[in-house]
């Protein structure tokens, strides 16, 4: 095992990279809950996406020496488990904070049921071969799943793929064709827009805003990494294109009225019908 590789690995990919954006809690109470969601989203990814098959890195604890690596990767996973637990999970789909630290997972996993095989072969005189153990994990990953969580990340998914996906695309490709590209935009999902847009993008919501993200949290039930703003900062660095939701739910942007503020509305013909974007452009700017 090559340690250098796989620390390399953890610094550069797993970084922790929300903190001061998703230190949300300000009281214990507000603290346990947070850590509640945390834990029910590393419960639900493992329900979804494994079950017991997550187990199987504990099979080489059965060896009777273990070996140093093993060790040092599970460290590494566990303490992203930790941070996750910590920040309170993530609300989008799929599981995406997880994925970072899937390539160690599966190492862990297959150095488990390699362990297993050796195990169970030894104590059974060869009666267990690989494959009927094979199968026998493969029935105990059915019955652990969980097909109502796997049926709602994928119907979560499908939502967003029909609405939010095709409007925000629509919306950054409208902005490339038509806005400067010194135009400076500000948006709540710094994601599909900027990438397609090109701009300079401000991230009303802290995650690329330092200034944001080292502020007090104005909601902590909200998902995680959601709960911070500054509405008046964000003006005051006069973003050229702002891009909120239709139907505001989130009281520090429902009681601002953009057009007040030098703002004025942009329909883009096909977008109004399927998603829940609004984009508005400084008066001041062509076009």
């Amino acid at each position: 095992m090559d340690y250098t590789t796989v620390g390399a690995f953890h610094i550069t990919v797993i970084r922790f990279p929300t903190h001061f954006t998703v230190r949300q809690p300000t009281s214990l109470a507000q603290y346990l809950s947070h850590w509640a969601r945390g834990y029910t989203y590393v419960r639900d990814f493992v329900f979804a996406n494994g079950g017991i098959l997550f187990l199987l890195p504990a099979v080489l604890l059965l060896r009777q020496k273990v070996e140093r690596w093993p060790l040092y990767v599970g460290a590494l996973v566990l303490s992203w488990v930790v941070y996750l637990i910590y920040v309170g999970g993530d609300p989008k789909v799929f599981f995406r904070l997880v994925v970072l630290i899937l390539p160690l997972v599966f190492l862990l996993v297959q150095e488990g049921f390699h362990e297993l095989v050796d195990w169970m072969g030894t104590a059974t005189d060869g009666k267990w071969t690989r494959w009927r153990i094979v199968a026998l994990m493969l029935i105990a990953m059915i019955v652990t799943l969980d097909p109502v969580l796997i049926a709602g990340q994928a119907k979560k998914y499908v939502q967003e793929a029909k609405t939010i996906e095709p409007q925000r695309t629509a919306i950054g490709q409208w902005l490339r064709d038509n806005a400067h590209p010194d135009a400076r935009l500000a948006v709540r999902a710094a994601g599909i827009v900027p990438y397609y847009s090109g701009l300079y993008t401000i991230d009303m919501l802290g995650v690329l805003d330092p200034t944001i993200a080292h502020q007090d949290i104005l909601d902590a039930d909200r998902a995680t990494a959601h709960g911070k703003t500054d509405v008046a900062y964000i003006l005051s660095l006069k973003p050229d294109y702002l891009l909120v939701q239709e139907n505001e739910t989130w009281s520090a942007f429902r009681s601002i009225d953009w057009a007040e503020h030098g703002y004025e509305r942009i329909l883009i013909k096909g977008t109004a019908a399927h998603g829940p974007h609004a984009l508005w452009k400084r008066r001041a700017v062509q076009p």
